[in-house]
Formats: C-alpha cells, sequence, structure tokens
C-alpha cells in the first residue's frame, strides 16, 4: 500500500462520515492498484451521500476505477511487449 493510500486510511478513520475522503481514498486506491481497499472505499462513499447523489458518485468512480485498470493493463502489456 501506497504512502498516500495510508494517509486517506488515517483521515477516514479520523472523520468516517466524509464521503469526500472516501472517494480520494478510493481514487487513490485505484491507481495504487490496490482494487478491493478501492472497492470498500466506494461502497462507503456511495453510503454517505445523499441517495440522490449516488449515481452520479458511482458514475465517477467507475470511470475511476476504469481509467486506473486501462492503465495498469496498458503499462503491464508495454512492459511485457519490452515497449
Amino acid at each position: 500500500m501506497c504512502s498516500s493510500d495510508l494517509a486517506w486510511l488515517v483521515v477516514t478513520q479520523a472523520d468516517s462520515n466524509s464521503p469526500s475522503d472516501f472517494e480520494l481514498l478510493a481514487r487513490d486506491a485505484y491507481q495504487a492498484k490496490e482494487t478491493r481497499v478501492g472497492d470498500l472505499a466506494s461502497q462507503k462513499a456511495l453510503s454517505l451521500v445523499p441517495k440522490s447523489q449516488r449515481k452520479q458518485l458511482q458514475k465517477q468512480l467507475q470511470q475511476i476505477k476504469a481509467s486506473a485498470t486501462t492503465s495498469r493493463s496498458a503499462a503491464t502489456s508495454g512492459s511485457a511487449t519490452g515497449g
């Protein structure tokens, strides 16, 4: 786990009712290839926002996860081909 993930874990433990903190934790976790942490943080963020905002936040989190997964796949295939 990278240092930014650890920092967000500390922040979210200190203020466990802030959906934006969990959203940022999810983003950083996905970028660090910590999918499980990202998924858990995403679920928590979605549970904390008003129902009217959930679909929008869920869409944003799915885009972040997909972007991180795509970046990882491109990096993996680039290194596998020696590129």
